[in-house]
C-alpha cells in the first residue's frame, strides 16, 4: 500500500514522508501518534485520508478516525 504522512508546523500540510507499507489502516492509524512529538499529523493510504493528530503528543494524542 501507498502511505503518505504529513504534517502541519503552522503553514500549511507538507509532506513528512511517503512509501509503501505493508500496515493495514488501524496498525497505521495506531502508530500515528509516535511521529506526533511537537505537531499535527496525518496519514493516508492509497489516497484516503485514515486517521488524524491535531494535538501533539505532549498535550494530548487523540487519533480521529476517517
Amino acid at each position: 500500500m501507498q502511505v503518505r504522512i504529513e504534517m502541519d508546523r503552522g503553514r500549511g500540510w507538507e509532506l513528512r514522508h511517503e512509501g509503501i507499507t505493508m500496515l493495514t489502516e488501524e496498525q497505521a492509524a495506531a502508530q500515528l501518534p509516535a511521529y506526533c512529538a511537537q505537531w499535527p499529523h496525518r496519514i493516508w493510504l492509497e489516497g484516503k485520508l485514515i486517521a488524524e493528530v491535531r494535538e501533539p503528543r505532549y498535550l494530548r494524542s487523540v487519533v480521529i478516525r476517517h
